[in-house]
């Protein structure tokens, strides 16, 4: 989750200086590519005794060493494929309807009453209290 948390960052600050949301998210996969595959192929590395255990309890370290070599080798692929196309089609949803923002001269005028309602009676109340 991490990796995924890098990487949506990463396009968001690219993103924010003037790329294309496809250009922000393959910039910020090729940034991370080298972190990302470092630390998936270590993990692996570092399994690599417990997928080959032998011994007594030698059946639950190679389950665990298969859960992990497998984890790390679909949630590195989820990185660096899934989550930046799902980034690329939320934030465009999101962009798409993003409500407009009103005028100030569009304002509802009982709103605009209300508060001045409001105001009035805030201020009477405190010139009451004052006495």
């Amino acid at each position: 989750s991490k990796n995924a948390i890098l990487i949506l960052e990463f396009s968001n600050q690219m993103y924010e200086t003037g790329l294309s949301l496809t250009q922000a998210a393959l910039a910020a996969c090729s940034e991370r590519l080298r972190p990302i595959l470092m630390t998936a192929i270590a993990t692996a590395i570092g399994s690599v005794p417990l997928l080959v255990a032998t011994g007594p309890g030698a059946a639950a370290r190679q389950s665990l060493g298969t859960a992990i070599v497998g984890g790390m080798f679909v949630s590195t692929v989820l990185s660096l494929f899934v989550v930046p196309i799902l980034y690329i089609v939320i934030k465009t949803l999101a962009e798409r309807y993003k409500p407009s923002p009103r005028p100030v001269d569009e304002l509802n005028h009982k709103e605009s009453a209300d508060l001045a309602h409001y105001s009035m009676q805030v201020a009477d109340s405190d010139s009451t209290s004052k006495h």
